[in-house]
């Protein structure tokens, strides 16, 4: 900071002059302040530190009285708060403000967590004095607030708009899925907002898929974000709005569609049956006991189309468990066949199918005889 003196010459027939640029300027104590006497600074003095100096001004064998210049600390004169005015942030969402002071030395400062920050508006935006959240703008609601940061006499303000909440990211569900081919798989797009809020964007978004050649997903009204399997391989499900997208994997398995016969059936004992599919069949249904029958007859014949069959024949020895795998099972019977009649082995058509077999076991007829 500098501060300029002058000089008045006073004569003896009573008239005076500005004599500051003719004088020598002196100061008792240049650690605290200067003055200069160079030409077109003459009379200035440059504050260095705080103290006390005095100032005195000499003409030939005139000198003057000593003026005394003290040096405080330097005073703060303004603040500035960045961002600056008009700034615009969502509902939801957080600012950090930042004040800076400038002193009567040209210095300036962060005093960020010095001043009093205050909202004229706390029900459109809050803002933060906590330790370690200074200036911390919070948006409540849409509106306009006024914020000001205040240290002492001094304070400075800048308006904050906050505007609706926006999307800030995409959920996609379900995750990591499979589907097979030819079949289908409903995706559902839920958005998370500024403020926390969810909503279901589902037929809002745009979906896109990595490989339509192995798998598409719709965008037509009423099935939006349902998957169709194509060819077995793994594609990517994107759901987009704006800017913002998301998205999941998509296995699609091949799915055989030509139902396993049985090719063999051999009575081991009077109380076991080995039975062998033409492939590896569902493990899960191959070992449900419920889904044979022992029948006398000979009058049914194998189906591939419905379990007819299988509901409408008796079964004269019940079977109590299977084991096996793969293609080949062993079915223990709950008493013993009787030697040198043909039993009739029914398995049941079960209609559902487990990955990553994807097996049905079908309606089929043979023979087992003692």
């Amino acid at each position: 900071m500098t501060q300029d003196f002058t000089a008045t010459g006073l004569y003896s027939d009573g008239s005076n002059q500005n004599l500051t640029d003719s004088v020598t300027w002196a100061s008792s104590n240049p650690t605290v302040a200067t003055i200069s006497n160079a030409s077109g600074s003459n009379g200035k003095a440059t504050m260095l530190q705080t103290g006390s100096t005095n100032i005195s001004a000499s003409l030939g064998p005139v000198t003057s009285d000593p003026s005394v210049l003290t040096v405080t600390n330097a005073v703060l004169t303004s603040i500035i708060i960045a961002p600056t005015s008009s700034f615009n942030i969502a509902k939801g969402s957080n600012q950090n403000f930042v004040a800076t002071g400038h002193y009567t030395d040209g210095s300036s400062r962060d005093l960020t967590t010095q001043v009093t920050w205050t909202s004229s508006n706390t029900s459109t935006a809050t803002i933060s004095n906590a330790s370690g959240h200074e200036g911390l703008a919070s948006a409540v609601s849409a509106g306009t607030t006024t914020i000001t940061a205040t240290l002492g006499a001094v304070s400075n303000s800048t308006s904050l708009t906050v505007t609706a909440a926006v999307l800030v990211s995409l959920s996609i569900g379900p995750t990591n899925s499979f589907v097979y081919m030819t079949q289908t798989k409903n995706f559902t797009a839920t958005g998370t907002y500024s403020d926390g809020t969810m909503q279901d964007l589902t037929t809002q978004v745009t979906w896109t898929s990595s490989d339509t050649t192995l798998g598409t997903v719709s965008n037509a009204f009423g099935t939006e974000g349902r998957a169709t399997g194509i060819a077995a391989g793994a594609v990517t499900i994107t759901a987009t709005l704006g800017s913002i997208s998301g998205n999941t994997s998509l296995s699609v398995i091949f799915l055989d569609t030509v139902a396993p016969t049985v090719t063999n059936v051999v009575a081991l004992t009077p109380t076991t049956v080995r039975i062998t599919y033409s492939e590896n069949v569902n493990e899960i249904q191959a070992k449900a006991a419920a889904n044979y029958k022992l029948a006398l007859t000979s009058a049914v014949s194998g189906s591939c189309s419905d379990n007819s069959n299988f509901t409408s024949t008796s079964s004269v020895v019940t079977v109590s468990s299977v084991s096996g795998s793969g293609s080949v099972f062993v079915l223990t019977l709950g008493s013993s066949q009787t030697s040198n009649v043909p039993y009739t082995i029914i398995v049941n058509k079960s209609g559902y199918r487990i990955f990553p077999l994807a097996r049905t076991i079908w309606v089929v007829r043979t023979m087992a005889t003692f």
